[in-house]
């Protein structure tokens, strides 16, 4: 290795380590319990950060990490031994963000085992309540069966009704952690009855659990009709890679070792982008409007009202 390569290959990885530190600056390393206390923007550039990379994993912050510093390393290893700095760029995006382009479709399964999970909550909840107890002591007692994929936020929202939350406040609460326009129909049910108390919350927990388990259904056929053109994309992208990776063993990336030859390389790469990201769309579906989201919070009282005995019924 020439001094040329090594002062090459030590600022690649000053450009991708800067890169990298102004994400984890942004997104914090802080795991999920801690990173709830900070501010709204940071909290969603954590999520937007997680779902890209991750698909919404709890842990994502420990993967981030990691992916990180392998991406550092696959740079440098990449620039130094090819003497492409674009080649070396290239293979650290594709490290960091690797699970998000071979796992396309991982939010949307996530959502349908996190909604599975909120429907045998509800089916539990009501039958806690049938009992006699009231909905925020059924919502506690709850805690040693709820299942894992909401386990977070519904132990978030037992400790705010322990600590005192007003209890509309804290259904709220739990309508955005869960962000789905399924979960809001519960919360919605949830909030009218911490407002009016009005009997018959069982039957209505019961019946919303048939209703969430119809949607997680529906949900599963939609995911099986998408998985073709997500599964398509998935091989198309581990074709390219592995095209890309053999082109950089052999005498055909001797063209790219120029200037002009690294601009088209580049273009490539953002054309390659750009045509995964044209199929991604084309295989999603834009989510159904949540009733409960923070945009509608500025509407009348009784616009809310409206809203909330609609998805209740």
């Amino acid at each position: 290795m020439t001094l040329q390569m090594l002062l090459t290959a030590l600022c690649g990885a000053a450009l991708l380590g800067g890169l990298f530190a102004a994400v984890a600056g942004l997104v914090g390393w802080a795991d999920r319990e801690s990173a709830r206390r900070r501010g709204p923007l940071e909290r969603r550039a954590v999520r937007l950060w997680l779902r890209a990379t991750q698909g919404g994993s709890v842990s994502g912050t420990r993967r981030l990490r990691a992916l990180g510093v392998a991406a550092l390393a696959a740079m440098v290893v990449v620039w130094a031994v090819t003497g492409i700095p674009v080649a070396g760029v290239i293979v650290g995006i594709t490290v960091l963000f690797g699970p998000a382009l071979l796992r396309p479709g991982g939010n949307a399964t996530k959502a349908i085992a996190r909604l599975e999970a909120l429907e045998h909550w509800v089916r539990r909840l009501g039958s806690i309540h049938e009992a006699g107890i009231s909905l925020e002591q059924a919502i506690v007692r709850s805690l040693d069966t709820v299942p894992e994929p909401i386990a977070e936020p519904v132990t978030t929202l037992a400790r705010r009704l322990t600590a005192g939350w007003r209890p509309a406040d804290a259904y709220r609460a739990l309508a955005d952690e869960l962000d789905d326009a399924a979960a809001d129909s519960v919360c919605a049910l949830l909030w009218l009855h911490a407002n009016d108390h009005s009997s018959g919350l069982s039957q209505a927990l019961l019946r919303q659990a048939k209703s969430t388990a119809e949607q997680v259904e529906m949900r599963r056929k939609i995911e099986a009709d998408r998985e073709k053109p997500r599964a398509n994309a998935r091989w198309l992208t581990v074709m390219c890679l592995g095209v890309f990776a053999v082109s950089l063993a052999t005498h055909y990336i001797t063209p790219y070792r120029t200037p002009v030859g690294q601009a088209v390389m580049a273009g490539l790469a953002v054309a390659f982008v750009a045509v995964l990201g044209w199929m991604r769309r084309m295989a999603a579906l834009k989510p159904a409007p949540r009733i409960l989201d923070r945009t509608t919070r500025t509407d009348s009282a009784a616009d809310r009202q409206a809203g909330f005995e609609e998805a209740g019924r």
